[in-house]
């Protein structure tokens, strides 16, 4: 099965079709070229999210639950009320 659009040509023999059914199972995909499209952006996001990650760094915070409570009861919340 081939499927052409836009400006490219996709042959489905490519992929796996056990792994290409279980992903439409997985997600409710009614296509293959929906499930397709959704396992791309799913990667795409990940990568973003990856990629942000990376550049903002890791840090500890010394917070537990009391300690946020106490915060949000002091008024130093930055929530609109």
């Amino acid at each position: 099965m081939k499927i052409i659009a836009e400006s490219y040509e996709f042959d489905f023999k490519l992929i796996d079709e056990r792994l290409l059914t279980e992903a439409m199972k997985a997600i409710g995909a009614r296509t293959k070229k929906e499930a397709i499209r959704a396992g791309l952006e799913a990667l795409v996001k990940h990568h973003h999210r990856e990629s942000l990650q990376k550049e903002l760094g890791t840090f500890d915070i010394d917070l537990n639950l009391e300690k946020l409570e106490r915060l949000r009861n002091d008024g130093c919340d930055s929530r609109p009320r």
